[in-house]
């Protein structure tokens, strides 16, 4: 007899759960650059046009590159591969705290969307390949509230981090931590 654990619907449901708890970690590893902002102004001496940049750059590399990373990534098996790409959004974020100079700055924010973008294609087979297809609109549905959520709850924290730990470094080397220990339990 099989314990709740090893049911099937246990493991689709707990899959569910952590790949959503990837995205949204992923995510706001991305946006929560407009609560940082300000900082990293005030300490690159930022013109407006370079904050607009700043901030736009993960979408502009969404934009470009959605299509070919995704074309890409499909080719590979799916569950690997978004493993490898979560661990390359969490790398992303360890750059950017540490970005010494602008540029650093810029090629982590780039490879971050690059990485989350990538996602998509193997995502999609995953939740396909668990979830059985008369269940998928309310998979989806109940995915994206949940992203959400951890979405809502970063810009909460996200504050608190930067003035707990001291700076928009520190506070980018936390969501890094969180992003790489999401994407660990991810693997289990």
């Amino acid at each position: 007899m099989q314990t709740s654990i090893e049911s099937p619907r246990f493991r689709r449901w707990a899959l569910v759960a952590s790949v959503t708890s990837c995205v949204g970690t992923s995510l706001s590893v991305i946006f929560i650059i407009g609560i940082l902002l300000p900082d990293i102004t005030k300490e690159m001496d930022l013109s407006p046009l370079t904050q607009g940049l700043l901030g736009s750059s993960v979408l502009i590399a969404n934009l470009i590159f959605c299509i070919p990373a995704n074309l890409f990534t499909s080719r590979f098996r799916p569950w690997r591969t978004v493993t490898l790409l979560f661990l390359g959004v969490g790398g992303s974020a360890l750059l950017q705290s540490w970005s010494p100079v602008l540029a650093a700055l810029f090629v982590g924010r780039v490879s971050a969307g690059l990485f989350f973008t990538s996602t998509q294609s193997p995502r999609a087979l995953i939740i396909q390949q668990w979830i059985p297809r008369h269940r998928l609109s309310f998979t989806n549905g109940l995915s994206f509230a949940g992203i959400d959520l951890i979405m809502g709850i970063a810009f909460l924290v996200t504050p608190q981090f930067q003035a707990l730990a001291g700076g928009w470094r520190e506070t980018f080397f936390i969501w890094s931590m969180i992003s790489f220990g999401i994407t660990v339990i991810w693997m289990f």
